[in-house]
């Protein structure tokens, strides 16, 4: 089955993940998963991006996504900062839309300000494509956020190259991180890299 024709066939829904601040304890905001209903089996979001991207029809998957997460917030009722995933592949898409977020959160009375696009980057497409996608959402006014920091295809050259609001550090990177000591000095600079950063 094509991706564009599961996503019609199958009942996409998001769930919020809190996204809680240490120096004050409470909830910040939120990241959106989609996630499909259990008609779908046992396939999974990462596995239908694999497909998406084999048959070039990832920004079909990234809209939907998006509009499943803004609908179901603004129903919801949350008035936290909500992350949004954008895959930096969905520009290569030609159905691509520059306007369609802003669009979306216009129907649903939401403004820039509540969104942070999360750009992910287990996909290797270069810092110039990043560049790209990340300064067009700038300037419509969303804040940014790079996902999978320290992964084999994000490291220093992309935060000096996008310079993002916020980074999410690689799992590789903070899974067992106690007793290894190059992670700890790695994870410890990347906070005081940003602490000083924001506060400057």
């Amino acid at each position: 089955m094509k991706i564009e024709e599961f996503i019609n066939q199958k009942d996409m829904y998001p769930v919020f993940q809190p996204v809680v601040s240490f120096s004050t304890g409470e909830i910040f905001g939120y990241e959106a998963f989609a996630r499909f209903d259990e008609d779908a089996g046992n396939v999974s979001v990462e596995e239908l991006f694999e497909q998406a991207k084999k048959e070039g029809c990832v920004w079909a998957l990234d809209k939907q996504c998006c509009k499943s997460a803004v609908k179901t917030a603004r129903a919801f009722g949350l008035r936290k900062k909500l992350f949004i995933n954008i895959n930096p592949l969905s520009m290569d898409d030609d159905t691509f839309q520059e306007d369609y977020t802003r669009n979306l959160l216009v129907k649903y009375a939401m403004s820039p300000e509540q969104i942070i696009i999360e750009i992910t980057q287990k996909d290797h497409v270069g810092n110039d494509v990043l560049k790209s996608l990340v300064d067009r959402y700038r300037n419509e006014g969303y804040q940014i956020a790079l996902d999978n920091t320290g992964a084999a295809n994000c490291g220093i050259q992309e935060i000096c190259a996008l310079n993002p609001d916020f980074i999410k550090i690689d799992m590789s990177i903070v899974r067992n991180i106690n007793g290894d000591k190059i992670r700890t000095v790695l994870y410890s600079g990347s906070v005081q890299l940003f602490y000083r950063r924001n506060s400057s």
